[in-house]
């Protein structure tokens, strides 16, 4: 065999060596191309499990530390979610009880107008009798009327569609 030849020959087993070769290189890419990623998601008070786990290994007793923890801050929620409540009803009472006792000062202060007005009368005091009893009605006309034009204007929104307060 000639030089020659021997080059043939190796140049054609050099050929049939690179579909191996490169089938090799192919394989690794698709092995690299096929590792998985993994991801968790955990959403709550207490740590996900598998780290509560890790923090009992490096120091026993934390997971119960951490569930004590977690329910002192779940009762403290619910104390100021009752005391809040607690609170509003106490305004309610109060705003309650400082309407009854505006309402019963009105009617007082109107009871006397009129026997103010009927004495008057009686006395023959026309003018100061017209006078009290006409700026006590139109006090309370205009009482019950401005309420019920307050109650309007909040119900109407306004031309920028925000509703008009009081």
């Amino acid at each position: 065999m000639n030089k020659r030849q021997r080059n043939k020959k190796q140049q054609i087993a050099n050929s049939r060596a690179m579909p191996q070769q490169a089938r090799v290189a192919n394989q690794a890419r698709v092995t690299e191309q096929r590792i998985i990623a993994e991801q968790e998601f955990y959403e709550g008070q207490l740590p996900h499990p598998k780290h509560l786990e890790a923090f009992e290994q490096v120091l026993p007793g934390a997971a119960e530390r951490i569930f004590a923890l977690t329910e002192r801050q779940q009762e403290m929620a619910h104390e100021v979610a009752r005391n809040d409540q607690r609170f509003r009803q106490q305004l309610l009472e109060t705003s309650e009880r400082d309407n009854i006792s505006k309402r019963r000062t009105a009617f007082l202060a109107l009871a006397i107008c009129l026997i103010t007005t009927l004495g008057l009368a009686y006395l023959q005091a026309f003018t100061a009798a017209s006078i009290l009893g006409g700026s006590t009605v139109v006090a309370i006309v205009t009482s019950f009327l401005g309420k019920a034009i307050r109650e309007r204007r909040a119900e109407r929104p306004s031309p920028q569609g925000k509703h008009v307060s009081k």
